[in-house]
């Protein structure tokens, strides 16, 4: 497993013919030691639960992103550092340097490849996110939802 820097480049042909080359080279990996070594530690598990997804050609690429960050986010949930959970910002880099990652080295396919790395760099954070959102109101509900039925029942004599 690799987390190395890479160069995706794409050539484009325009209306007139005329190849343009279009290059984007990554930003340098950012994580600390602990998140790199966390990633050692969950990445078979991640890359059993996202294979399946990544390497079937009629998942349209936003889908493969949005389901490979819903996996991680799963396993990263349960990761701990000597017995603490990770604090969230860290689970936030973990997760998105994972599932770059994953692509990567899951998909076999070059041209796939080289497709759906720049719109998972483009949207995976903001994905990350909305899941992160929506995870907490539906945990804000079921804890009311909780209170409610446990002050019900202990309540009604």
């Amino acid at each position: 497993m690799s987390t190395a820097n890479a160069h995706i480049e794409c050539v484009a042909i325009t209306s007139d013919k005329a190849p343009i080359h279009v290059t984007l080279e990554e930003a340098p990996n950012t994580l600390t030691e602990e998140q790199k070594q966390v990633i050692q530690v969950i990445y078979e598990k991640a890359r059993r639960a996202t294979e399946s997804v990544l390497q079937d050609s009629k998942i349209d690429p936003t889908i493969k992103i949005t389901q490979t960050i819903a996996q991680i986010i799963k396993i990263v949930e349960y990761a701990k550092i000597n017995d603490k959970k990770i604090a969230g910002s860290s689970k936030k880099g973990i997760v998105i340097e994972l599932g770059r990652l994953l692509i990567k080295q899951v998909i076999h396919d070059d041209t796939v490849k080289q497709m759906i790395l720049p719109i998972y760099d483009l949207v995976a954070e903001q994905t990350l996110e909305v899941m992160i959102d929506v995870s907490h109101v539906v945990n804000t509900k079921v804890q009311e939802a909780t209170t409610s039925c446990f002050n019900w029942l202990c309540c009604r004599s």
